[in-house]
């Protein structure tokens, strides 16, 4: 269950631009007699792209002879724009 409060939690926090809290060092956490402390690895970026991968429509500016050249040879210019971005990003 933490391991989905937390990265969604931390999502929340970087889409409102909200400073992320500094994680704590396990050792300064106290507990009291049959309590535990557990680890909790969380990798917003990978959690983003694994559960937040929805379609939104944006607007961009081609050059009109790239454009024609794209429909005439029936390009998918999302796909191309989409798959362009993930290799600039790292994110093959």
């Amino acid at each position: 269950m933490a391991n989905d409060v937390l990265p969604l939690s931390l999502l929340h926090a970087e889409d409102k631009g909200l400073k992320l809290p500094k994680p704590s060092n396990i050792k300064d956490i106290k507990i009291k007699a049959n309590e535990f402390v557990s680890l909790i690895a969380c990798d917003t970026m990978e959690y983003r792209k694994l559960n937040d991968n929805r379609a939104v429509k944006t607007s961009i500016t081609l050059p009109y002879n790239l454009k024609y050249m794209a429909e005439k040879r029936k390009v998918n210019i999302s796909a191309v724009s989409a798959e362009a971005l993930r290799r600039k990003l790292g994110q093959n």
